[in-house]
Parts: structure tokens; sequence; C-alpha cells
């Protein structure tokens, strides 16, 4: 990680943050809540930004609503190969008219929001190809909850994202969500032949966020393993690895893209903090990575 950032990526709307839903110039003042029966479209109109959960704009907030605070200075930078930077026209060249479904639960509501309006920040209009499906478990979630093979149906899309984690309850679950989503790949490509499916892994929770400024070179054992007073050890975060581990052998299996978010574990530093949040991140952060590595595919 390398502090090479000196420009924001975009400005941060958030529902659950009066502050900044109220600035209408840039945020509007319709606030949109994800839905579990419908599709989200990008960005809110040309001229408004995708609005977040998961408390990510409290960190602006408090830092600086215009600034380049501490958390986005950071970029990966690979010591084996080289990424492309991101650069929104490029992106939706490469996109040209196909269309891209992310499905998940409020972590990859974030991450399609970050994606959403890092494309309308660079000018470009090609994030009203792009939806996102909620779904806190993608197979047999609550009864109001669309599944992901639902989502898919409703879309048509040529590109799926798929990721599924903070709310399984055990190293094992994974195992049976996996075996479950199979057969449904199998159905969806003989029914949409073209379709391309991708898992995102884990954007990763940190016990005791609030005492880190910085990324850490401490290892995920090494965080998840410090004394905490906070519960927060009952949600399992320390089971991530271990699901991402399954995961891409399962993408190797089903011939799915792996999308490796892996480099967040080192960001303790970048969840909202003030909001006793360690779970979701701060917008823009560290989420810029995936807007970034989908153009690199």
């Amino acid at each position: 990680l390398k502090a090479n950032v000196t420009q924001k990526s975009f400005y941060c709307c958030g529902w659950d943050d009066e502050d900044f839903t109220s600035n209408v110039n840039i945020c509007g003042n319709d606030v949109r809540y994800d839905s579990p029966y419908e599709l989200i479209y990008g960005p809110m109109s040309k001229d408004h930004s995708r609005h977040a959960g998961g408390h990510a704009c409290v960190c602006d907030s408090t830092e600086g609503r215009l600034t380049v605070n501490q958390r986005e200075k950071y970029e990966w930078v690979p010591t084996y190969c080289r990424l492309l930077s991101w650069n929104s026209r490029s992106f939706c060249q490469e996109l040209e008219n196909r269309t891209i479904l992310l499905i998940g639960d409020s972590t990859m509501s974030q991450t399609a929001t970050t994606l959403f309006n890092m494309i309308k920040t660079g000018g470009e209009d090609c994030a009203k190809q792009i939806s996102f499906g909620r779904a806190y478990h993608l197979l047999h979630g609550d009864s109001e909850e669309k599944n992901f093979p639902e989502f898919i149906r409703m879309a048509k899309p040529d590109i799926v994202i798929l990721t599924e984690g903070p709310h399984l309850k055990s190293k094992d679950e994974i195992a049976t969500v996996w075996e479950a989503i199979k057969a449904h790949i199998v159905a969806l490509r003989a029914e949409f032949p073209n379709i391309k499916f991708a898992w995102k892994s884990e954007n990763p929770p940190h016990l005791n966020c609030a005492i880190y400024d910085t990324p850490t070179n401490e290892s995920y054992e090494q965080i998840m393993s410090h004394p905490t007073n906070s519960d927060t050890r009952r949600y399992n975060w320390d089971f991530f690895p271990s699901y991402d581990k399954f995961s891409l052998a399962y993408c190797d299996l089903l011939d799915m893209i792996f999308i490796d978010m892996s480099p967040l574990y080192f960001r303790p530093d970048a969840h909202p903090k003030d909001a006793n949040d360690c779970l979701h991140y701060c917008l823009p952060g560290p989420l810029d990575l995936f807007p970034q590595l989908l153009l690199n595919l």
C-alpha cells in the first residue's frame, strides 16, 4: 500500500447521515434506500451521486467533505504485476453495450455504490448499464428478499458479480451455499448461454478498528486475536479468510472470475469507527480498489 492518491474519487452521500443527504446540489433531496425486491440502477441522476449506507459518510462528516482524507491516500500497488489506473472513460469503452449485475448484502451495496459514483465522477454515463440487487443471502433469504436467480432473470445481465459472507453463521455454511449456487449457475448458463459469472471476495471487517489510524502490516489473524470488549466475535468475522479460500476453489471449479479484494485485510483504519461500525467501510476509500480491478479484468 502506497500513499499515492491526491484526488477524491467521489463525494459521499449517505442515507444514514443527514448532513450529507441535505446537500441537495450533490446528493439531491430524494433519499433512496436499497430495496430487497427491486433492482437499483446507476447513480441517482446525471447530477447526483448514489446514496450509500453502512455509515459510509460519517468519516467525511468529521474529517472533511471535499478533502482527500488519510484513509483515501493509500492505493494498492502489486509487487509482481502492474494495474491500470482507474479511468471511467476506459471502463465504459471496455464495457461497450454490456450490462453488469452485482448481488449481495450491505457490503456489496457499498461496493456497487463506489462503482456507480466513480463512473459518474469521471463524467461517463455507462453506470446506467450497471445494477445492484440486495440479498443478505443469495438463496433462501428472508421472505421479502429475492434470491440471486430471480434478480438475474429480472435484469438479464451479461455479467453477474456475486458475494456472500457476513450473514453466515459458520465455516461449514459457505460450503452449503456454494453447493446450492453451483446447481443454479449450471441452469442459468443453459438459460443465458453468454452470461459470465464472477465472485467478489469479502470486504473484511476488523476487531478494534477504532485503534487504527493508518493501514497495518499485521496479519488478519493477529488483528483478530487482540483482546476486545466488543461483542462482534459473535458475528464470526474471523471466518472471512476461510470463506475467501473456499470461494476461490469453487470459482476455479465453475470457471468463474474471482475478484480478489484481499488488500482490504490490511485496512482496519478505514471503517466508520465514529459510528462503532467495524464491518462497513468509509466511502470513498479502500473500496475504490473494486472498480480498478474490474477495469483490469
